[in-house]
C-alpha cells in the first residue's frame, strides 16, 4: 500500500470516528432532553386541564398531540386521547376528532370510556348532516355510529340522545329518498321515482314520509293504468295510517279513477 493510499485511509477513519462521536453524543442529548420533558409530564397534563376549563381547545389539542407521540407508555396516555378528541370536536374539528376516536377505539376497545367515544365519532358525523346536501354518505355513517353505539353499550348514558339522533337521521334519509323521487317524476321517469318511493314504505315505514310514499305509489299506477297495484297501496294506507291525510287523499284519487 502506498503512503498516498495510507493517508487517505487513515482520513476515513478520523471521519469515520468523528460521525460516531457526534450521532453518540446527539443521541445522549436527545435522551437528555426527553427525560427532561417526561419530567414535565404531570405539570403539561395539569396545564391541559386548565386550558380545558377556559375553553381554549385548539392550544390544548396542540399540546395533547405531543403528549400523545412522547409518552405512549404514559397511565395518562388513554386520557390524552380522550381529551384530545373533546377539544377537536369543541371546535369543529370533526375529520381530526373522528380520526382520534378511531385510534382510542382501536387500543382500547373494552374501555370504560368506549361509549362515549363511539358517541363523539357518531356526533361528529352528525354535525356534518347539513353540509351534505347531495352527499348522504356521512348521514349513513351517523347512522351506522348512533346504531353501534346503541347495539354495544344498551344502557349508556348517551343511548337516549343516540336513539332521539338515530329517529332524525331516519327522517332526513326517508325525505332524501322522498325528494329524489320526486325529482325523477318531474323529469317523467316514473319507475325511476317508484324504485325510490318504495324504498320509503320499505326502509322507513315509521316515518312521516312513509304515508306519502304510500299515496305516491298509488297515484302513480293509477297514471301507468296499473290499478290492482294502486288499489293495494291505498289499501295499505288504511290499515297502517289510517289518521293520515294522505290516506284521506289516496280515497279521493280512488274515487276519480273508478268512476
Amino acid at each position: 500500500m502506498t503512503l498516498k493510499n495510507r493517508r487517505t485511509l487513515k482520513t476515513a477513519r478520523y471521519f469515520l470516528i468523528l460521525i460516531t462521536i457526534l450521532l453518540l453524543s446527539g443521541c445522549g442529548l436527545n435522551k437528555a432532553i426527553n427525560e427532561s420533558y417526561l419530567g414535565h409530564e404531570n405539570i403539561l397534563y395539569s396545564h391541559i386541564r386548565k386550558q380545558i376549563r377556559k375553553s381554549d381547545f385548539r392550544k390544548s389539542a396542540k399540546i395533547l398531540s405531543k403528549l400523545e407521540v412522547f409518552y405512549p407508555s404514559s397511565v395518562n396516555y388513554p386520557n390524552y386521547l380522550i381529551l384530545k378528541a373533546y377539544s377537536h370536536y369543541c371546535t369543529r374539528e370533526y375529520v381530526d376528532t373522528i380520526l382520534t376516536t378511531i385510534d382510542y377505539l382501536h387500543q382500547f376497545p373494552h374501555s370504560k370510556h368506549s361509549d362515549y367515544m363511539r358517541y363523539l365519532k357518531a356526533m361528529s358525523y352528525y354535525n356534518q348532516i347539513a353540509d351534505a346536501k347531495r352527499d348522504q354518505s356521512v348521514t349513513m355513517e351517523a347512522k351506522k355510529e348512533f346504531s353501534m353505539l346503541l347495539e354495544l353499550f344498551p344502557e349508556s348514558e348517551y343511548s337516549r340522545d343516540a336513539r332521539s339522533k338515530l329517529r332524525l337521521i331516519v327522517e332526513i334519509l326517508a325525505k332524501k329518498e322522498m325528494d329524489i323521487g320526486k325529482f325523477y317524476l318531474s323529469l317523467n321517469k316514473p319507475l325511476s321515482s317508484i324504485i325510490r318511493f318504495k324504498n320509503v314504505v320499505d326502509y322507513y315505514q315509521d316515518t312521516p314520509s312513509a304515508p306519502e310514499a304510500l299515496y305516491m305509489l298509488a297515484e302513480i299506477y293509477y297514471k301507468l293504468d296499473i290499478r290492482e297495484e294502486a288499489q293495494r297501496y291505498i289499501k295499505l294506507l288504511d290499515h297502517k295510517y289510517s289518521e293520515s291525510s294522505w290516506c284521506k287523499k289516496s280515497h279521493e284519487i280512488y274515487s276519480i279513477n273508478n268512476k
